[in-house]
């Protein structure tokens, strides 16, 4: 079998092109990853700010809403009855956390304390 001039220009073209090619698809890989990685710093660098808006939004829709529920009627007059009397609320919240201390469920405390409250609103 002998080899003729074609092939072997073919092979040498298609040798240099390898060649060539593995060491530039090393620098592609490095360059991407640099770029990458500076992207990510940027992209960290903006979170303490992002978040402080995000939070400073999140304030703002909970001050909004807690303004519409303190215009509600009777309201404040009700919070008033409720903490008007230290020994009342000490009682209240005795008997609303008694279950606490046998067998503790955060879930269950809050919907017997707002039960609580409710009675003790509704009552007066």
């Amino acid at each position: 079998m002998r080899l003729s001039l074609n092939r072997a220009l073919l092979g040498a073209v298609g040798a240099a092109i390898l060649a060539g090619m593995v060491p530039a698809a090393i620098v592609l890989d490095r360059r991407l990853a640099s770029a990458l990685e500076d992207r990510a710093r940027v992209d960290l660098a903006l979170a303490p700010r992002v978040l402080a808006d995000r939070m400073a939004a999140n304030a703002t829709t909970l001050m909004m809403y807690a303004k519409d529920l303190a215009h509600t009627a009777g309201l404040a007059s009700a919070v008033a009855r409720l903490f008007s009397s230290a020994a009342t609320f000490e009682a209240l919240s005795a008997r609303a956390s008694e279950h606490v201390l046998g067998a503790p469920s955060f879930a269950r405390h809050v919907e017997d304390v707002m039960a609580v409250v409710d009675e003790s609103v509704a009552g007066r």
